[in-house]
């Protein structure tokens, strides 16, 4: 087989449909869970798409196996460039099984196997039958393995290249090549005719070799393997191949057993179609070795076994749990961001965005960044938490009532018109020539409103400014369930750490409710657990990878951003020096994004001091970032929480 020499395929697939999940799978380490995530994602989504199924996909576990059972595909778990196309080549191709191959009558084939044949088998193989099954299991594989890949081949023209650096991986090997063209494997044994019938594909194969290979190219016909439509066409044709094996394998006695064969285009003498004896090479010893190896390899690959990298149980777990989480990785920053002494940096990071707050999460070690994972062993935290929350819904009761005007409608009534509604005061005045006795009621209502609400988690909002922070947020969660036509959403931001260290990996978002499709009772049950624990304040950077979640602003709804933080955003990756002035202009520029759609934007800033006492230069910071939004208010007053949010509620253009 030519190995076909392509570029990396999923290239064109990073910067495509899957941009999002994929164009961040560079591997920083190859077994980070959030890139095994995106990687089955990925290429589940390929696989549901060439099959018209949706086919789970699954890491192999327990063994380094990838194979199908007819109902799931089970791919390996590296994420090394060089082993990416060729693993979407083999799902595909196993998904393509699923939909193409009768597993049903590929278990139970030798059931209809002729009584000459099954004489024949033992005859020429001994008296087991499992061995003569076993041998047409064998080429069934390969037969139905290229009707399966032809049919996607020709119906799926835009995945042929990971078919080809699949075969280029599994098939392609230069000791093959070598050895079809060396004296190995010319002799009639079960081995040889296996051999050199899985490498019929390659161009350097030579019907020659064996008795009876030119027939059985015929039988194949790889040229008109379209002709096969269903597996049991397939079963047909690996029985009329076995049957012709058998006529020329030797018999264990050392004979010899051949039937007359009529077919005028058969050639029975080796040596005079291609190569003849004298001009074929051995091969070394340490070729005969490889060649094992690399027969191996293809016999596993048919039989559904091709060897991966598996996965612990642990990493199923986490994967589990990220797949639960609705996690997505989101490459954001920019070159303006790269430090001129750090010639490796990009200035951009992977940011981790979840999108299922519940309480599988709470569970998993994702929980880490945003606060407690088991209430035993944080009580004090739970307790403040909680305390804070019951708080919140009190003063979110009077703060719905301060917010009513989102569901008051104001009417306006034009009297005394020549046309309209006739206004019955106004009846008597007809006697009299006067004609305009008609009205105009002119009503006035407000939009739907979106509020997102994004909260700083990270550790420097911890203790006073966290319970302050919650009662807030939770405050204008239960206003908002109190009124028609405000939606609103709440999300955290933090920071992943690397291997349990202090030193941030990624900024990670956690959205973490939703009014239009979670309870109100959600708050109450899982905001106990959240709390200020990121080790980094990621600010501008979770805006960018938040940004697509934000609504724009249209005609039928008006959407707004509130944002609660104390101040300067800071993340440091080692990949990413993300501080000062620089921080602040591209946390400017996220701002700027937001209100380029139509979102509204509020910021509150939160401090264990005096209103008072906050430091000019942290006030000048904020507002640099968030201009005229920039509030500096006591979050826990619900006259200056009412006050703010009517102010952007009410204003004439918001209407």
């Amino acid at each position: 087989m030519n190995k076909i020499k392509t570029q990396q395929h999923s290239n064109f697939w990073f910067n495509d449909l899957y941009e999002e999940d994929l164009k961040i799978l560079g591997r920083d380490k190859i077994d980070d869970v959030f890139q095994l995530a995106a990687h089955r994602r990925a290429i589940s989504n390929f696989v549901n798409i060439v099959t018209g199924k949706n086919i789970p996909v699954e890491f192999e576990e327990r063994g380094n196996n990838s194979y199908t059972d007819g109902e799931t595909v089970t791919i390996g778990a590296s994420l090394k460039d060089k082993d990416f196309d060729p693993a979407v080549g083999l799902a595909l191709h196993e998904g393509s099984h699923i939909k193409l191959t009768d597993f049903d009558g590929y278990r139970t084939f030798q059931t209809n196997l002729s009584k000459e044949l099954i004489e024949k088998g033992r005859r020429v193989l001994g008296d087991s039958e499992i061995l003569l099954v076993s041998k047409i299991r064998s080429l069934i594989n390969y037969i139905e393995d290229r009707r399966i890949d032809y049919f996607i081949y020709k119906t799926a023209p835009g995945y042929r290249g990971y078919y080809e650096a699949m075969y280029n991986k599994y098939f392609y090997s230069k000791v093959v090549d070598a050895a079809l063209q060396s004296k190995e494997y010319r002799d009639e044994t079960w081995d040889s005719y296996e051999m050199r019938i899985i490498n019929l594909h390659n161009k350097h194969t030579d019907l020659s070799a064996l008795k009876g290979l030119k027939k059985i190219y015929k039988l194949i016909d790889f040229k008109n393997i379209g002709r096969l439509k269903n597996t049991g066409e397939v079963l047909n044709v690996a029985v009329n191949v076995m049957d012709e094996i058998l006529n020329h394998l030797e018999t264990s006695s050392g004979k010899q057993e051949q039937e007359q064969d009529n077919d005028p285009d058969e050639d029975n003498n080796k040596g005079d179609n291609n190569l003849s004896d004298k001009n074929l090479k051995p091969l070394s010893e340490n070729q005969k070795k490889s060649l094992k190896k690399a027969i191996e390899k293809q016999k596993n690959f048919l039989d559904g076994v091709a060897k991966k990298k598996k996965v612990t149980k642990k990493q199923t777990s986490d994967l589990n749990n990220v797949d639960a989480s609705g996690a997505e990785l989101k490459e954001v920053g920019s070159e303006d961001l790269r430090e001129w002494y750090d010639k490796k940096s990009s200035g951009k990071v992977n940011a981790v965005v979840f999108k299922n707050f519940n309480k599988q999460f709470i569970k998993s070690k994702l929980m880490e960044p945003f606060g407690l994972r088991n209430k035993l062993w944080y009580k004090d935290a739970f307790k403040s938490n909680t305390e804070a929350i019951t708080k919140g819904i009190q003063l979110g009761t009077i703060l719905g009532t301060k917010l009513k005007a989102r569901n008051e409608e104001r009417s306006i009534n034009y009297s005394r018109k020549d046309s309209g509604k006739i206004d019955k005061r106004l009846i008597a005045e007809l006697g009299f020539n006067n004609s305009n006795v008609f009205n105009h009621i002119q009503t006035e209502s407000f939009t739907d409103v979106v509020l997102h609400i994004s909260v700083d988690a990270s550790g420097s909002m911890c203790g006073k400014k966290w319970t302050k922070t919650i009662t807030s947020v939770v405050a204008i969660a239960k206003a908002a369930s109190m009124i028609q036509g405000l939606a609103i959403t709440i999300d955290f931001r933090s920071a992943t750490s690397s291997d349990g260290s202090s030193c941030p990996s990624k900024p990670a978002v956690l959205f973490a409710y939703d009014s239009r499709k979670d309870k109100f009772q959600k708050i109450r049950n899982l905001f106990p657990y959240i709390s200020a624990r990121g080790p980094a304040t990621p600010e501008g950077l979770c805006f960018e990878a938040m940004m697509d979640q934000y609504e724009a602003t249209n005609r039928d709804k008006k959407t707004y951003f509130l944002n609660f933080s104390d101040g300067w955003p800071q993340f440091n990756s080692g990949k990413l020096h993300f501080y000062r002035g620089p921080a602040r202009k591209f946390t400017k520029k996220q701002v700027q994004k937001m209100e380029q759609k139509g979102i509204t934007v509020l910021s509150y800033f939160i401090t264990q001091a005096d209103l008072n006492n906050i430091y000019q230069h942290d006030k000048d910071n904020f507002v640099e970032m968030y201009g005229s939004g920039a509030k500096f208010i006591n979050v826990e007053s619900t006259t200056s929480v009412a006050r703010t949010l009517n102010q952007m509620f009410l204003k004439r253009g918001n209407q």
